[in-house]
């Protein structure tokens, strides 16, 4: 019996001591230096309420600031305290949520009273500017506002986070006292910056230049287009050239363009079939014209006066005057300076009866004393025309591919220039100098 009574008198020590310890007054350092101790004991803590927070989950929280200056989270069912005004709060101390790596703690309210009469306190403007601005203010793990930030703070020591992308982030701990507080934070670039500024640089290179050989390519591929179809040009107008003398039976000249086709593509066969095809031809036209041996005939009577006109093609032009026509030569005459080794100068037969006569050049055949041929490449066939008028020399140019030219100006296809004394034109690669005889 004595037993049971002891054992009864000693529970009753253990809960009262229980009940001391869960209903004693502490502070918020007391707590967050003991936790393991006030952790979900009911605890008394007294201060004044600082500012309000909502919180969808409850009807309301705050935060409540013990003598010290230390503030906690108080969680509350009931109406929430006026700010400013001091509270004995009694409630469970117990763990909230992980913001981070960090724990965070509040006091479920069970109970609050009032106590004395509030005293005023004055809240300081803080002011917290960085250069550049623009960087996120961060305060209790959580982002404020921006810089230029603004607000009023309760005297306390305060500490923010300003954090900008590409910037170092920095820490910045502020005391509120008795006066207004402006700080300026000058913000650092970040390794990150330049080492982004540092890929786009190299970036920038790189297509910089994948551009320039992309186009170098495209140029030299224009460029080797543009050659091969000149060479198609030229191939086929030696080709075509060349079946034109081929009908004018200048076989000769026919054999010259076939071979130069023949050089410009020397794996294409038609030059060379064609180049076998004249001197076959050539050679027949040998064989047809050879004179065969014939026996003497009898004196004949006198031959009849020579013709009006014989020409040696290119040479020597030999004339006849019949006595029903006349011919002429007349002031004007080309020396031939370049380009044509057959004949020194051409000179200029006119029909005295006529008021004008007129004077082609080309690679082609024309009428006699009126057409001067000549044979080279890069004569046209029907390339300029001279009119004379008593003593006007008119040079008219028909080539457009390769222009006449006087005195080094080249003429427009049917463009007209007169000529005078001492003039050089240029029809292809021949150089003529026209004189006119005193």
């Amino acid at each position: 019996m004595l037993n049971r009574i002891i054992f009864i008198v000693f529970a009753g020590l253990l809960i009262s001591s229980g009940s001391a310890l869960a209903q004693q007054q502490v502070v918020v350092r007391d707590l967050m230096n003991n936790i393991n101790r006030y952790l979900d004991n009911t605890v008394v803590i007294e201060g004044v309420v600082d500012r309000h927070v909502s919180d969808s989950r409850d009807l309301g929280n705050y935060f409540l600031r013990d003598i010290f200056g230390d503030e906690i989270l108080v969680r509350t069912v009931l109406s929430k305290p006026v700010v400013n005004n001091s509270f004995r709060v009694v409630g469970t101390f117990e763990e909230g949520p992980p913001v981070g790596n960090r724990r965070t703690f509040y006091v479920r309210e069970l109970e609050r009273r009032q106590i004395g009469t509030p005293e005023p306190v004055t809240d300081r403007l803080v002011v917290i500017n960085s250069v550049p601005s623009g960087a996120k203010v961060w305060y209790n793990d959580r982002i404020v506002g921006e810089t230029p930030y603004q607000s009023r703070f309760r005297p306390g020591s305060y500490t923010f986070s300003i954090e900008k992308p590409f910037y170092e982030a920095q820490s910045l701990q502020i005391n509120v006292s008795g006066s207004d507080v402006n700080q300026t934070v000058n913000l650092n670039r970040s390794a990150l910056f330049y080492i982004l500024i540092g890929l786009g640089v190299i970036i920038l290179i790189l297509i910089v230049s994948i551009g320039f050989i992309i186009k170098k390519k495209i140029d030299e591929k224009r460029r080797l287009r543009e050659e091969e179809q000149r060479r198609e040009s030229q191939y086929a107008d030696l080709l075509n050239s060349g079946e034109n003398a081929i009908q004018t039976r200048d076989y000769d000249y026919a054999i010259s363009l076939f071979q130069q086709a023949s050089g410009m593509f020397p794996e294409r066969m038609l030059p060379k079939e064609r180049i076998n095809y004249v001197k076959k031809l050539k050679n027949d036209e040998k064989d047809k014209n050879k004179i065969e041996p014939t026996p003497p005939t009898p004196p004949s009577a006198p031959s009849p006066p020579p013709g009006p006109f014989q020409v040696s093609e290119d040479k020597t032009i030999k004339t006849f005057i019949p006595t029903d026509k006349t011919i002429k030569i007349i002031g004007g005459k080309f020396k031939i300076i370049s380009g044509y080794d057959t004949m020194k100068e051409l000179s200029l037969y006119a029909d005295p009866n006529k008021p004008s006569n007129e004077y082609t050049f080309g690679r082609n055949s024309g009428q006699d004393y009126y057409h001067f041929r000549l044979k080279s490449p890069t004569v046209s066939r029907k390339h300029a025309k001279l009119l004379v008028t008593k003593n006007n020399y008119v040079m008219m140019n028909y080539s457009r591919t390769n222009p006449t030219t006087i005195n080094g100006s080249p003429m427009e296809e049917n463009e007209t220039k007169e000529l005078f004394n001492g003039d050089v034109i240029e029809i292809g690669d021949v150089k003529l100098e026209f004189i006119i005889n005193s």
